[in-house]
């Protein structure tokens, strides 16, 4: 009898060491996972955003002293969109004064690059012009990707020539290649003379590019600038339906 009982208690003695194992091995993965997961949310947080850059700017005026500036802009981030980003002129004198501050909000996707210009600005004798850009830290925020972008949209049969208050009038046709109704698209405009910017121009197009349809396109510049050689043009803020 008493053989049977040290025996029992031997196995009872190993059955709690056994059960003991388990408990620790299951703690030891259960730590390994939360570890894991802190990795992956530290990895998330340090991702770096880029500041967005200013590609190219410039500025001409016409016969009347009315005075235009320019530019392009870049979202350089893969993920993070620009939301409500300050785009900010300063036009000063020879002395140093500031004769105008015009500035505009604009939201840029990332990879995107937009064309903001702004007309009307008469003064023959402003000495210099810069541009800033400044983009607040809650403004930066992660969106869905468009289901369209700007390689779905094609401009084409462009004519540009100046109209009855010299300016400049683009004119064709432009289509929606992609298989989705695109409810709006923003159209960015330069004007180029030897290289350098001399106008721009900026349409809102809200009127619906059905999938696979083609429209009439126009859209001028704000100001009859003197000359220009070249113009290039930019998509962006592309809306499906």
């Amino acid at each position: 009898m008493r053989k049977f009982v040290f025996a029992f208690s031997i196995i009872c003695l190993l059955l709690m060491a056994g059960c003991g194992n388990d408990q620790t091995s299951s703690k030891a993965e259960g730590h390994e996972g939360t570890a894991g997961g802190s990795t992956e949310e530290n990895t998330n947080q340090q991702v770096e955003i880029k500041d967005l850059e200013v590609v190219e700017y410039g500025y001409e005026r016409d016969a009347d002293g009315y005075l235009q500036v320019a530019g392009v802009f870049k979202n350089p981030n893969k993920e993070h969109t620009a939301k409500s980003a300050h785009i900010n002129w300063t036009i000063t004198d020879e002395n140093g004064v500031v004769i105008a501050e015009p500035s505009t909000v604009r939201t840029i996707r990332p990879g995107e690059t937009v064309v903001m210009s702004f007309p009307a600005i008469q003064h023959q004798d402003f000495e210099e012009i810069k541009v800033g850009l400044e983009v607040k830290e809650e403004n930066w925020i992660i969106e869905e990707a468009p289901l369209a972008s700007s390689s779905d949209i094609a401009l084409t049969d462009l004519v540009v020539e100046k109209n009855f208050y010299e300016a400049y009038v683009v004119n064709g046709y432009i289509e929606n290649k992609s298989e989705y109704d695109i409810s709006s698209v923003d159209v960015g405009m330069i004007f180029k003379k030897d290289g350098k910017i001399v106008g721009g121009a900026f349409r809102e197009i809200y009127s619906p590019l059905k999938a696979g349809q083609e429209y009439d396109f126009n859209m001028a510049s704000s100001i009859a600038f003197p000359e220009m050689d070249d113009y290039e043009i930019f998509l962006y803020n592309i809306e499906v339906k």
